[in-house]
């Protein structure tokens, strides 16, 4: 009987009663994106607490109006905040953390942050995440952020998942792996409701 232990650089091979053998392994990092990240993708739609809808994308931002018209407000969004397969998160004090995604060169997009008291954007650089693409991004009831999946520039295909507290800005690398990597390349729309 065998068993098969993976880990980021070596497979190893263990034959109960028998021995074990390490063998070389690697998930070599991609030299760009991966080919799933061609396929153009919705933006994301992330429900503000006053029932704006919040819509991010490569092509623009806005405000969509919580009546039944739909009106749409364009924002005076910063460059650096178009961008696909990124995620858009309403945390627990009502802001917005859009993380990761893939800039208009296709590089992984630096963090932001929208404020929706003033409908403002800013630089989320200080975040304690690993920078990504095609990832999930769930607030969980304690009010921290599960961080899952994706693609680093740095690091291919990724099978770290992540833990962040916007209360202390730390982050905690979780045990384990996901086996295989997990990249979302389906539009991941999130309509979450602040607490």
């Amino acid at each position: 009987m065998r068993m098969w232990l993976a880990m980021r650089e070596y497979v190893a091979v263990v034959t109960l009663g028998i021995g074990l053998a390490v063998l070389p392994w690697s998930c070599p990092a991609e030299a760009g994106p991966p080919q799933a990240f061609a396929t153009p993708v919705a933006p994301t739609q992330t429900t503000l607490s006053d029932g704006r809808t919040l819509v991010l994308g490569a092509n623009g931002t806005y405000l969509e109006s919580a009546d039944a018209i739909r009106k749409r407000t364009p924002l005076a969004a910063p460059p650096f905040v178009g961008r696909s397969h990124h995620t858009a998160t309403v945390l627990p004090n009502g802001r917005v953390l859009i993380w990761g995604g893939l800039d208009s060169g296709d590089h992984i997009a630096p963090g932001a942050w929208f404020d929706a008291v003033d409908d403002t954007f800013s630089s989320a650089a200080d975040v304690a995440l690993l920078p990504r693409a095609g990832h999930t991004a769930t607030v969980l009831t304690d009010g921290r952020l599960l961080v899952t999946g994706g693609w680093s520039e740095r690091l291919g295909s990724l099978t770290e998942a992540e833990l962040w507290d916007y209360r202390t800005n730390r982050s905690e690398l979780l045990k384990g792996e996901l086996i295989p990597p997990r990249i979302v390349t389906a539009q991941h729309c999130s309509r979450m409701a602040a607490f």
